[in-house]
């Protein structure tokens, strides 16, 4: 008899487990853990888009994201002041006439879920090519360790203002 009650038992907890897995899906209750979810790394700012240009060329819209490791980085352009006739088209502008421009990177949800980050650029149309006299500012000896290097482009109304470093002879370091 006790056999029997021990195998009654075993199979009416098996029966019970059955149906009650049954009426949590039957009724819609999902009895899963959450899934995950992601963290987003938020966009901090973009760079790399040129703040002039001359009538007639065409500058490519690409930017660089930062930081680089950023959840979400695909740029969308749209054309806002428009005083040089500028068109915008497949991330490409140009501009027919003299006068400043002024563009809208937004990347879509670049702040977080459901909050996107924008980021206006000015851009001079000019046939005038002001060019860079000197860069300021750049220490002329560093010592062992990480920096982050800044420099001012002079004259202050230059049309190209971005500067790109690089390491010409490093030397013992590397």
């Amino acid at each position: 008899m006790k056999t029997t009650v021990k195998v009654f038992g075993i199979t009416a907890l098996a029966i019970a487990g059955v149906f009650l897995t049954a009426c949590f899906e039957n009724f819609g209750i999902d009895t899963r853990p959450p899934p995950e979810t992601e963290e987003i790394i938020p966009v901090d700012h973009i760079t790399g888009i040129p703040v002039g240009s001359r009538p007639g060329l065409e500058i490519t819209l690409s930017g660089k994201v930062t930081p680089e490791n950023a959840t979400n980085k695909r740029i969308t352009w749209t054309l806002n002041e428009n005083e040089a006739g500028a068109t915008l088209e497949r991330n490409k502008l140009i501009a027919e006439g003299e006068g400043n421009v002024t563009v809208t990177a937004t990347i879509k949800d670049g702040r977080g879920e459901g909050e996107d980050y924008t980021q206006d650029f000015e851009i001079e149309i000019s046939v005038t090519q002001i060019a860079v006299a000197s860069v300021e500012g750049i220490p002329s000896s560093v010592q062992v360790g990480e920096y982050e290097l800044s420099g001012k482009v002079a004259p202050t109304n230059a049309l190209h203002k971005t500067i790109e470093w690089s390491v010409k002879d490093a030397g013992e370091t590397g």
